[in-house]
């Protein structure tokens, strides 16, 4: 799929919370207090590669995510849209290669990296939708062949354990913020993630996404290995870019 073959409807945001000192301090604390989380361990332990693995770090934010793969001995540059995160970032690991990017525009050559990871549903906060594919496109792009990216989004297939275990979650994402208003639309307001507007995705969308736009899909990732991860409300998806068979003739 051409990167401009996307269709361009809906508004682009002129900007979002990310970049309010407010709420970079927030994420500066996660970066000092929090390493990886349990699912960002399983996904890097179980796809990734140290010992060949140059990786971009999207939506990196204040510099959580990483920190912990440089300590795990990766070749690592994160990128994050919001300045503020990239100076906060900078200025508590100073010795990060940490630079403002947009991950619908990457600043890389093709092929540059072996491994792209995208944590914390940051990928969903990226609208409208063609923009979000985008993201997608420039990803692939930038990947070798047989590289790996992982990522987080949410899940609409949680709302049914929701139904009985989180009511919280239903009033988040289906009552309050407006979102009665918008029922058929992939995009929400999260309420407890600075009202962010935020896309809804599942596994079956998901995985038909990723292999439009040229990915090998490799596994979903949860708290769960049963069909439960399925129905988990933030899974981490991973696919693989694949290898050019005509160069390996």
């Amino acid at each position: 799929m051409d990167a401009d073959s996307h269709r361009r409807t809906g508004d682009v945001p002129e900007s979002t919370p990310y970049h309010d000192p407010h709420v970079a301090r927030h994420y500066e604390h996660l970066a000092s207090s929090h390493g990886l989380r349990e699912r960002e361990r399983t996904v890097i332990e179980r796809y990734f590669d140290a010992t060949d693995g140059r990786v971009l770090d999207v939506g990196c934010g204040a510099g959580r995510t990483t920190r912990a793969l440089e300590q795990r001995g990766f070749d690592v540059v994160g990128i994050d849209i919001s300045e503020e995160m990239v100076e906060r970032a900078s200025d508590r690991f100073s010795d990060l290669d940490v630079r403002v990017g947009d991950a619908t525009d990457l600043e890389f050559d093709d092929g540059s990296f072996e491994h792209v990871l995208f944590s914390w549903v940051g990928i969903d906060a990226i609208r409208p939708a063609w923009l979000r594919r985008r993201a997608l496109f420039e990803i692939r792009r930038v990947l070798k062949p047989g590289g790996v990216f992982a990522f987080s989004s949410h899940n609409s297939f949680y709302t049914l354990p929701a139904i009985v275990l989180d009511h919280d979650h239903l009033r988040n994402w289906y009552l309050k913020n407006g979102n009665h208003r918008t029922i058929g639309s992939r995009y929400k307001y999260d309420g407890m993630d600075f009202a962010v507007k935020k896309y809804i995705s599942n596994p079956i969308h998901q995985y038909r996404q990723l292999r439009r736009h040229g990915f090998e899909v490799v596994g979903c990732v949860g708290k769960r290995e049963s069909i439960g991860k399925y129905f988990e409300r933030q899974p981490y998806y991973v696919a693989r870019k694949p290898h050019d068979r005509a160069t390996e003739r």
